[in-house]
């Protein structure tokens, strides 16, 4: 049986989505196996740093992404395009990967490709 290559900084994109839901709610991120299904979907197109910049993207969007999702994990898959054009998406990417210490110069949108992300079906 091949052995799964294990996905860089989940933990730390997982602890990222409690920490900044406590903020937001006062509680823990609500996960279910569907959130994290669609968490390793996000990772196969986007970095470790962009899930968690777009995460932060789609929480501040509050009054226009709130009442429509709910803040659930599957209505951030669906707006991650609008995501990525959001005003604050570089400059949250850039502190994350400050915070983790990677190689900002070295970052890309996803291993596929801005265009070819947006228009993932999922």
């Amino acid at each position: 049986m091949k052995e799964k290559k294990p996905i860089e900084f989940w933990k730390e994109t997982v602890e990222w989505i409690h920490q900044s839901w406590m903020r937001k709610k006062g509680r823990k991120y609500p996960f279910m196996a569907r959130d994290f299904k669609q968490l390793q979907l996000l990772r196969r197109y986007f970095t470790a740093t962009e899930v968690m910049a777009l995460w932060d993207s789609y929480l501040e969007a509050s009054p226009f992404f709130g009442p429509k999702t709910g803040y659930l994990i599957s209505g951030f898959w669906e707006e991650r395009s609008i995501l990525l054009e959001s005003a604050n998406f570089k400059n949250r990417l850039a502190m994350h990967e400050k915070r983790l210490g990677l190689n900002p110069a070295a970052a890309t949108i996803g291993a596929v490709g801005l265009d070819k992300a947006c228009k993932m079906g999922g």
